[in-house]
């Protein structure tokens, strides 16, 4: 219990001599400056996202470059049912007119791998729905092409979507607009990025803190 009482004692002047040496130096201010900044980037690795690049053109900034499509009536990209001349992918279909009731758009591609055991990697898009009738519906899934058990259901569109689990696969990412009745039915996707975000805890910063008294301490002495 002494020992206990000893070691808390020292601790406590040392941060008293620390405190004293930063109120006391002409470059005070410029000192907290910087032992602020080491706080604020030790706290920042428990949280930052790297953006990888696994999806091509998740933007749509080049068209449906790297992306397939059909509808039930064929395959293929065609006019009337897939544009990205707004910068985004919009999928429509009209019921009523006699056009295509489904429409596909899908892209195949490898998750990245994780960069720590402990990170995680997320999915998110943006998305917009019109539809005319209650049985109209669209779907959004991310699929493991080698187990087509292993599906994650994005079709509520909250994301970010936790994909870990998915992490260095080949998987189909998928859209789809099914118009089962009524007019013109449109779903608009954009802005596809999957993240990883690191979650490695840093040193803690107290070593630091201590360091930094005994390092005052010495200045004190000399």
């Amino acid at each position: 219990m002494e020992r206990l009482k000893s070691v808390g004692i020292i601790s406590l002047a040392l941060l008293y001599l620390f405190y004293s040496y930063m109120n006391k130096e002409k470059t005070m201010q410029n000192k907290k400056k910087r032992l602020l900044s080491m706080l604020v980037l030790s706290s920042g690795i428990l949280w930052s996202s790297v953006s990888g690049a696994a999806i091509v053109n998740g933007d749509f900034s080049s068209g449906f470059t790297g992306w397939s499509g059909g509808t039930d009536l064929g395959i293929g990209l065609t006019a009337a049912n897939f544009d990205a001349s707004s910068g985004a992918a919009v999928l429509s279909s009209d019921f009523d007119l006699g056009g295509s009731f489904a429409v596909d758009l899908f892209q195949t591609f490898t998750v990245q791998s994780l960069t720590g055991a402990s990170n995680d990697l997320f999915l998110d898009f943006d998305f917009t729905w019109n539809f005319d009738h209650v049985d109209d519906a669209w779907l959004a899934q991310l699929v493991d092409t080698t187990d087509a058990l292993h599906t994650l259901d994005l079709t509520s569109g909250a994301g970010p979507f936790d994909i870990t689990s998915f992490a260095g696969l080949t998987v189909e990412l998928l859209f789809s607009l099914e118009n089962n009745n009524g007019d013109d039915d449109t779903l608009s996707i954009d802005n596809i990025v999957v993240s990883e975000v690191i979650t490695d805890v840093p040193e803690p910063i107290l070593p630091l803190l201590f360091g930094t008294g005994l390092l005052a301490l010495r200045r004190k002495l000399a």
